[in-house]
């Protein structure tokens, strides 16, 4: 776009830029406008202005419009490929996240599973304590005394 506003047209008409017409481009990309300097120009020479903008060939119209279409157009546009390109991303990125959803739900069931099998083998362990805990000592029914 702004080689298409700073750029020179070749035509054959005696206006080669916008630049001419009082149109230019700051380091920002803002865009001014010289009424004084348009207007002069079109004073001095209408059919050279009018030629610039509307020749059905080579005129400032037909290129922003053929440069327009080529960013923003409907068919194979740069903006379109974008799209496009955006669009496989966003599904590709979809395919991997439930990949990985899948992984993280495999591997939650496997520690679940594992969970449970520590809680059983430690309820075991602790029912054996418990049991070991109730062992009372018996003291012997015969003594020695010899």
């Amino acid at each position: 776009m702004s080689r298409l506003i700073t750029g020179r047209h070749a035509n054959d008409g005696p206006i080669h830029s916008l630049a001419e017409l009082g149109v230019s481009i700051d380091d920002q990309g803002q865009l001014s406008f010289d009424k004084t300097k348009l207007q002069a120009r079109f004073d001095a020479d209408p059919e050279a202005v009018t030629e610039f903008f509307a020749d059905e060939e080579r005129g400032f119209a037909v290129t922003a419009d053929k440069v327009l279409e080529t960013l923003v157009g409907r068919d194979r546009s740069l903006l379109i490929n974008r799209t496009e390109a955006l669009q496989r991303k966003i599904e590709d990125f979809g395919s991997r996240i439930d990949a990985w959803n899948g992984r993280l739900d495999r591997s939650r069931q496997r520690l679940l599973l594992q969970f449970n099998n520590l809680e059983q083998v430690v309820s075991r362990i602790q029912n054996n304590l418990t049991a070991i805990n109730q062992i009372q000592i018996i003291k012997p029914i015969f003594s020695s005394k010899s």
